[in-house]
């Protein structure tokens, strides 16, 4: 069976930067944040933000004095007015190509035209956009639905930012037929083109199956998959690789797996993941057991803790210190405790990002911290070998790199009022200095 990843699949430009934005604000900020509304369509994405303390709520009632952040899509405008009004603090994330179609309906509102939007009426992004349409809006979804247009001096023509690009045209080419004074902007985003185009490709260069990822409430997540209905080839739209079963692709000679502007990479990975292992139980034994056994070394962190042992010896070989391989010994044992004592703290997490790492630490969990504190004791002991310095050295990354990901540490950096620390807590620095202090510093 063949699979292949769609070219543009996963976050778009509006969506990230969203994110990213968000991530750093829980980051830095001591004040509890809310958004109204869901940041993004996808359920999977919201549940981790709000395991990290973003709290969604479905009114502006209870917002007085409170920071809130406004979801990708925009809220109407009579509300994002209320907010200014009424919060502490408002993080406006909605796209910029939202933010465009919404000022392009109120400049051309101002001259009395008619605003005709194809999208889903009940689509978060339409309210919005609605809410600018100061002289009248009517929003379609199908093609017959233009003959009900009422009348006007000027009509707008614009779209959803996630809507079909070829209905779009049509609609847009219908208009045009019965209506001389009106102007056609063509809103739907990059993004959703390029997937939708993907899709497209993809079932003419003979894709037989096709997998696309991503929130069942997400609107242009589900005009890919009806972009394969529509095409006749057989379609799952899914929100985790849970939802597939080898059984489903019995038949399944090729494979296009693409997802929703909304949809995070780790998702997408677990997605492939799931697929290569229903490929793989369609292969002989030895190979089988052969991958599974390498999957499962670097999923255990074994493949890590054999690059911190070869990275000693390369310290050693380069500054001309006589070759000795209880000190690779040493990294090869701390980064295995370390990183499995922090994966068994953050075990909630892998049930998301990394399912087949969860299962390692949720079926020998126990043994593995047992292993984990006997393989940090033995680093120590043998760092003692050498000077209680290098003991003393190695002691202390130990213990930094226990607390690293313990909830104690988690709260007091959050209320820490120096945002620059909360910022280096979560980037990766802390990781590769602790890297650096065992593969370079204590071996010289």
């Amino acid at each position: 069976m063949k699979i292949t990843l769609a070219r543009h699949s996963g976050f778009c430009m509006g969506v990230r930067n969203a994110l990213i934005r968000i991530v750093r604000e829980l980051n830095s900020s001591r004040e509890e944040l809310y958004i109204y509304g869901p940041l993004i369509h996808n359920p999977q994405t919201i549940d981790v933000l709000n395991d990290r303390g973003l709290r969604t709520v479905t009114t502006i009632d209870d917002l007085a004095g409170k920071a809130v952040a406004i979801r990708t899509h925009g809220i109407p405008n009579d509300e994002r007015l209320i907010l200014r009004k009424c919060a502490s603090r408002v993080i406006n994330l909605t796209c910029p190509r939202v933010a465009k179609v919404q000022s392009i309906i109120k400049k051309h509102s101002s001259k009395r035209a008619h605003t005709v939007i194809t999208g889903d009426r009940d689509h978060a992004e339409v309210k919005s956009l609605v809410s600018y349409a100061h002289h009248g809006a009517t929003v379609i979804s199908d093609i017959e639905e233009t003959d009900s247009l009422p009348v006007a001096d000027s009509y707008l023509v614009i779209s959803q930012t996630t809507f079909d690009r070829d209905l779009f045209l049509a609609i847009a080419g219908r208009i045009s037929e019965s209506i001389d004074d009106f102007t056609v902007f063509a809103t739907i985003c990059d993004s959703t083109r390029l997937r939708q185009e993907d899709v497209v490709r993809g079932i003419f260069d003979g894709n037989d199956t096709l997998i696309v990822v991503g929130g069942k409430n997400s609107a242009n997540t589900r005009r890919l998959a009806q972009i394969g209905r529509d095409r006749n080839i057989l379609t799952f739209h899914i929100e985790t690789e849970h939802e597939l079963s080898i059984d489903d692709f019995r038949n399944a000679k090729n494979v296009l797996v693409t997802a929703g502007t909304s949809t995070p990479g780790w998702i997408i990975n677990n997605v492939l993941d799931r697929l290569y292992t229903i490929d793989l139980g369609t292969r002989n034994l030895f190979l089988r057991s052969l991958i599974r056994f390498f999957e499962f070394a670097v999923r255990s962190n074994l493949i890590s803790s054999a690059a911190a042992f070869f990275m000693t010896l390369t310290t050693l070989a380069y500054s001309g210190i006589p070759i000795d391989y209880t000190l690779p010994l040493i990294s090869f044992l701390y980064i295995f405790s370390m990183y499995s004592i922090n994966n068994l703290f953050e075990k909630k997490l892998l049930k998301f990002s990394n399912p087949f790492k969860y299962e390692i630490y949720r079926k020998y969990g126990s043994p593995l911290m047992a292993l984990s504190i006997a393989s940090m004791a033995a680093s120590v002991l043998l760092a003692y070998h050498y000077n209680y310095a290098t003991a003393s050295l190695v002691a202390g990354a130990c213990l930094l790199g226990i607390v690293y990901s313990s909830a104690p540490v988690k709260k007091l950096i959050r209320l820490l009022p120096f945002a620059s620390l909360k910022s280096l807590y979560s980037s990766k620095t802390v990781t590769a200095f602790g890297w650096s202090i065992i593969t370079v510093l204590v071996p010289m």
